[in-house]
């Protein structure tokens, strides 16, 4: 299907607006830690059923050690960490700002790509990832967000913060996206394309146990009382 691609991205972006608005309102009742666990729980049994459906089994094969490691470390820095800091700072400074500042993932993963990858880069692209990150910087700080009306969240509540940290975790969530994408996609060649259930459900699964390990250090308790 001809840019099937570009439709999926799309549908992607749109998926992801509406969602940020969810996981901002969860976050601030249980907190962002525990909003990414349980999303991760429920992406493993989405994708385990859609490669029941699409191969008749639950588990991957087929997939070499290159190919399982590249998706399990993608996992681990795009779903635990950028998704870990992208999710706080959702709450911290907002989805407005938030999404603005994701929109940087595109960009880093291209620079990533042509480094690594050794795609190629034009100047035209070089043209956009300059005007977008103008954008970004002008409507990030083009308002200051009071320090006593952060997304209502009290002080005590695990993803309280201040303007310039929230901004830090939302790059950070960028740059997390934007590696674990590079090296989603270095795996996925690898695996070839009949095998992309099969290295979506690595990915995911590699995120959901990266995630129940970080649990270890976050006894917090739950932020619904607030």
């Amino acid at each position: 299907m001809q840019h099937f691609g570009e439709i999926a991205a799309l549908g992607t972006a749109i998926c992801w607006a509406f969602t940020s608005l969810f996981f901002a309102e969860a976050g601030k009742q249980i907190g962002s830690f525990k909003v990414n666990k349980i999303r991760l729980v429920f992406a493993v049994l989405i994708y385990c059923f859609l490669l029941l459906v699409t191969t008749g089994r639950l588990f991957p094969q087929d997939l070499n050690m290159n190919q399982a490691g590249w998706l399990i470390v993608s996992g681990i820095v795009g779903l635990v960490l950028g998704d870990g800091c992208g999710f706080k700072a959702l709450v911290m400074i907002g989805p407005r700002r938030t999404t603005v500042l994701y929109s940087a993932a595109p960009i880093m993963a291209t620079i990533m790509a042509w480094i690594f990858l050794g795609e190629a880069l034009s100047l035209l692209s070089i043209v956009g990832i300059v005007v977008t990150i103008a954008g970004i910087t002008w409507v990030v700080t083009e308002r200051q967000l009071p320090a006593n009306a952060k997304q209502d969240v009290h002080s005590d509540h695990p993803d309280s913060g201040s303007l310039f940290k929230g901004i830090l975790l939302g790059l950070g969530a960028a740059l997390g996206q934007a590696a674990g994408l590079v090296m989603a996609k270095q795996g996925m060649l690898y695996a070839g394309g009949d095998r992309r259930a099969d290295g979506s459900l690595v990915y995911t699964n590699a995120g959901f146990a990266g995630g129940n390990l970080g649990d270890l250090g976050d006894s917090r308790p739950a932020c619904g009382d607030g």
